[in-house]
Formats: C-alpha cells, sequence, structure tokens
C-alpha cells in the first residue's frame, strides 16, 4: 500500500500542478477504484476499497491536497470484463483524476482501451499480465508482470525445488495463459520439461477430479504447477 499511495500522491500532486495552468480546480480530487464490490469476490475489491480509503484518510487529516480533500468513489465490475467496460465508461465521465483498478488482469485489459483515449492514468496493484500495461501510455502497475512472476517459478521450481518436469494447469483465462507461457518458456531455457498442460473450465471439481488423477497415474514424481485465473483462489485446492 506504501508503494501505491506514493504512486497516488505524485499523481494527484502532478495533476493540480498541470490543471492550474489551465482551469478552476475543483474543491475535492475525485479518485474511482474498481474492482469485485459485490459477488464471488466481493472481498477482493473490499479490500481495494478500504486501502484506498485508508491513504486517502491520511492525506485528508494532514489537510489533504493543496487544501482540498480527496474523494475515493468506488465503482463495481465483479471482476466481469463486460461490466468492467461499462464501469470505465462511467468513470471516463466522472470527475475521477486517475482508477485504482481493475483486479483481475481480464478487466483491466477490458477497460484500459478506455481509458487510455481519454487519457485517464489506470493504476492496478494485481493484475499481472503482461497485455495489462504493454502498449498502452495509460495504464500502470504496482506489481510484477507475468514475465517476472513466470521467471521467478520456473527458476525457483528447477534449482530451489529440484523439479526437472513439471505438469502446467491453467484455466484458459488472460491471466492464467500469459503466466503459463511465461513459466514454460523459462522452465524449459532453464533445463527443464514440460510433460502436459491442461486447461481447466469448470471450476473446484475439475481440478479434484485432475489432481486425483495425477495420484492415481503416480505422476507426483514431477511438480504440478497451477496457472488459475487472479479472478479465483481455485488453484489452492489443486
Amino acid at each position: 500500500m506504501v508503494r501505491m499511495g506514493l504512486f497516488i500522491g505524485l499523481l494527484i500532486c502532478g495533476v493540480v500542478v498541470v490543471g492550474a495552468c489551465n482551469q478552476v480546480q475543483p474543491e475535492t480530487f475525485s479518485l474511482a477504484v474498481v474492482g469485485p464490490m459485490t459477488g464471488s469476490n466481493r472481498a477482493l475489491g473490499e479490500d481495494m476499497l478500504r486501502a484506498a480509503n485508508l491513504y486517502a484518510n491520511e492525506l485528508n487529516d494532514a489537510g489533504g491536497v493543496q487544501g482540498r480533500l480527496v474523494e475515493v468513489v468506488s465503482y463495481d465490475d465483479q471482476n466481469d470484463p463486460e461490466l468492467a467496460v461499462v464501469c470505465a465508461r462511467e468513470v471516463v465521465a466522472s470527475d475521477a483524476l486517475a482508477v485504482i483498478g481493475h483486479r483481475s488482469s481480464s478487466t483491466s485489459i477490458a477497460a484500459g482501451d478506455i481509458y487510455e483515449d481519454a487519457g485517464l492514468v489506470m493504476i492496478t496493484g494485481s493484475a499481472t499480465a503482461n497485455e495489462v500495461t504493454r502498449g498502452n501510455r495509460y495504464a500502470f502497475r504496482t506489481v510484477f508482470n507475468n514475465d517476472t512472476q513466470g521467471d521467478f517459478l520456473a527458476r525457483y521450481s528447477y534449482r530451489i525445488l529440484e523439479q526437472g518436469s513439471v505438469h502446467i494447469v491453467t484455466d484458459g483465462s488472460v491471466y492464467g495463459n500469459s503466466l503459463a507461457d511465461a513459466f514454460s518458456s523459462r522452465f524449459r531455457a532453464v533445463g527443464g520439461r514440460v510433460t502436459s498442460y491442461h486447461l481447466l473450465t469448470e471450476g473446484n471439481d475439475a481440478i479434484r477430479t485432475l489432481a486425483q488423477q495425477f495420484v492415481s497415474h503416480a505422476v507426483t514424481s514431477d511438480a504440478v504447477t497451477s496457472t488459475s485465473s487472479d479472478n479465483s483462489s481455485e488453484s489452492g485446492t489443486l
């Protein structure tokens, strides 16, 4: 949260300096927080909103920015790319200076072009697919991307866990495919072998079934790497 807070603070100050040259400043500065505020991933969105409000309160308790308070406005995309587009259009039509979000890679990518066309900065603290920021001048993140994550996982699996071969399980999402590609490419580069790929799209029951198959066929001497969507925690059941 410290890195995100610093980024937001600098962003607000930058917008204030630029805006002061050519327009009357508003009484408050508005930040949009877009994520899953309802639905099965509600807790993730609530965490985003609490973090943003925590930093905004700290700013406001210290007098705000140039005497103006920072207002946080939430938008609910339910981790759905189609709803993310709807939310993005609402944000663009509002007084928001910047966007904190979206939570997942798929929603961030879906909304990214809308923010770029409007010249509105989007900052995600969780979406790691490379495509989120690739080619988008207004999309930023405060975390690693999947190239970095895949490289680390590949090196750790091969050198620390001493696994020479792996099975890759992915749910076919933008995030899952991006991480699977990054991991497999780097794992092969360091000398490992990818034994098989498995695509799962039916939730926890399918994951349990696959795990049972691995055990029954005694393939657990190989590592199993899951790149489940960043919308959920399904990979935890494997």
